[in-house]
């Protein structure tokens, strides 16, 4: 809560004000007819005067008043100095009062006028200096993030020229701001990786006090190692072109590998959107459910959402063929005339969902539901799913679902916008973020 303060204009030729604590806060103030302030710490407010644009100056740790000629004054938050004659305020000069909001720990603007009626403040905001951009990749879900957070969405172009090259302008004021951007490295993967890294390098030169790139989707997390010779580990190649683009930090939603928050030589907030499927899931009224990991490899992920939802767990031992195809030979567990919930952090290909839900089919699941964080459908995924059967397919918005994919009658989307919300805002403030997610526990 911001202290309040009553601001008491006087009956002085040269509009000389003085202010008061309303709630036990002593504040003092001093003429707008010449003063300067030496800023060595916080700034206090600022009175303006509207007729002239002189500066006032307030200090608001000051419990008594005082004789400003010739005199310096120093606190935690400033120094002032007199070099233009002399004020002594006296409680007998106040004409009216004018009640309004004042932070200590902020700039703020104060219009003042001998009139009390005339005299304002503006409320500071607490998010004020906060700038959040959309790239191109997914604005919708930055509009959302937006909404939440009680800002608008930072107002910038990107444009594109005919050879392929593309220009970012940003066209508000990032100087010494916390800004933003909101971009997942989804298909089109490169074009988004690098109008990322553009984006990042232009709030850089606009003097941006810091840059952080929110990454919904990470594009590249899967290739973190060496799987055979003679290739790359491009997840570290894609974390060293954002640090080298000068962002100062990454905010990420499932990362495919939790090992690549490593890749990156900066601060990296990883979030899960685990809280907002399990919190849907339990909405559904499933009695008998099992949880089944769709390979062994998910298996972390298949427990986590057990512990949360209740049932009983099951794995699927799964064979890859090859990048696009795996065949699942048999299943671990009891799932006949069960209601199956299966989760992964992304949908690709859906070549491991689809065979895993097949599977428990032919088992005697009574249904089967599938979870993800990222929904890419990419190549056949969509077709595989019209055959699948799949009585229910939830999804977040941290990729924007192509057009083939949103006619799907079983598909349901679910927002992260609260949960990155919550973490920019988190961010900004200097806050745990970690705590996020206890919050969603409590909910649930």
């Amino acid at each position: 809560m911001l202290p309040q303060v009553v601001i008491v204009p006087f009956s002085q030729p040269q509009g000389a004000a003085r202010l008061r604590a309303y709630d036990g806060l002593e504040v003092r103030g001093m003429s707008n007819s010449g003063l300067r302030r030496d800023h060595t710490g916080p700034r206090p407010p600022r009175l303006v005067n509207q007729s002239n644009g002189s500066p006032a100056a307030i200090d608001l740790l000051t419990t008594r008043w005082c004789n400003w000629q010739h005199t310096r004054f120093w606190s935690s938050y400033s120094r002032f100095e007199s070099w233009s004659g002399s004020v002594f305020f006296e409680p007998e000069w106040a004409v009216g009062a004018w009640r309004g909001v004042c932070n200590p720990r902020n700039d703020k603007e104060l219009e003042f006028t001998s009139d009390p009626k005339q005299t304002r403040v503006e409320p500071e905001m607490p998010n004020s200096d906060m700038r959040v951009f959309s790239g191109s990749a997914n604005p919708d879900l930055t509009r959302r993030i937006c909404e939440y957070v009680g800002i608008s969405v930072g107002r910038a172009n990107v444009e594109r020229f005919p050879d392929g090259e593309l220009l970012v302008r940003v066209e508000d004021d990032v100087r010494g701001r916390d800004c933003f951007v909101v971009q997942p490295t989804c298909p089109a993967v490169n074009d988004n990786l690098v109008e990322l890294l553009v984006f990042i390098d232009c709030l850089h030169r606009a003097s941006a006090r810091r840059i952080t790139a929110v990454l919904p989707y990470f594009g590249y997390a899967r290739q973190d190692r060496k799987s055979q010779g003679r290739t790359p580990i491009t997840a570290k190649l894609v974390a060293n072109l954002i640090a080298t683009a000068r962002a100062d930090r990454v905010l990420a939603v499932d990362l495919h590998a939790q090992q690549v928050q490593g890749f990156f030589d900066i601060p990296v907030d990883h979030l899960t959107a685990e809280p907002v499927l399990a919190a849907y899931f339990q909405t559904l009224d499933l009695p008998d459910k099992v949880l089944v990991s769709p390979d062994v490899g998910n298996m972390k992920t298949a427990t986590i959402f057990a512990e949360d939802l209740g049932g009983e767990l099951a794995v699927i031992d799964k064979r890859r063929k090859s990048g696009s195809e795996a065949i699942a030979s048999r299943i671990i567990g009891d799932v006949e005339g069960k209601d199956v919930l299966m989760f992964d952090d992304m949908i690709t290909t859906a070549g491991t969902v689809v065979a895993a839900a097949e599977l428990v089919k032919e088992k005697g699941a009574r249904s089967v539901r599938i979870g993800a964080t990222h929904g890419i459908f990419a190549g056949p995924a969509v077709e595989r799913f019209m055959k699948a059967p799949v009585d229910e397919i939830v999804v977040t918005d941290t990729v924007p679902l192509n057009e083939a994919a949103r006619r799907l009658p079983n598909l349901k989307i679910l927002s992260v916008n609260e949960l990155l919300g919550e973490a920019i805002t988190r961010i900004h403030q200097h806050r745990s973020v970690s705590e996020i997610f206890g919050t969603y526990r409590k909910r649930g």
